[in-house]
């Protein structure tokens, strides 16, 4: 960066005033920049507090609790009695898991789409959306008592 651009007092004083005018006017900067990190670092507490509300993928209910940690993520509990699904994470590390990926498998199968396709449009593994089919496949055999 050019310091006569920076420093406005650059043309006024070019003597050594000029200079120690420039080394004050970098101090602060660099004095300021410090302090605001220091103070984003101590505050980054009370930052993390703040939570996002959240809501049950499954039916869409906010009354939701922590329910312990199983393989080191964040379990939640869906505290809504009509709720088909009790417990679920924020965040899936792995896309077939993801409730919404699961409609999509469905959607994408009634659409006539091949398993292979609907496998690398939708980022999983033809195993992912083979055993998802047949969980579906049989649940609506089961109702309809031919199971």
């Amino acid at each position: 960066m050019d310091i006569s651009l920076a420093c406005p007092w650059r043309n006024l004083y070019p003597s050594a005033l000029g200079r120690v005018l420039d080394l004050l006017y970098w101090f602060c900067v660099v004095f300021v920049k410090s302090l605001l990190s220091s103070i984003t670092n101590r505050f980054s507490f009370f930052i993390k507090m703040v939570s996002l509300p959240l809501c049950c993928p499954f039916c869409g209910s906010d009354d939701v609790g922590k329910n312990g940690h199983s393989n080191g993520k964040q379990r939640y509990l869906c505290r809504n009695h009509a709720c088909s699904h009790k417990t679920f994470y924020a965040k899936y590390t792995y896309n077939g898991c993801k409730p919404e990926v699961k409609k999509s498998i469905l959607r994408w199968a009634t659409d006539g789409a091949g398993i292979r396709a609907t496998s690398r449009c939708l980022g999983v593994s033809c195993v992912t959306v083979l055993s998802e089919l047949k969980k579906r496949i049989g649940d609506k055999l089961r109702q309809q008592g031919m199971l």
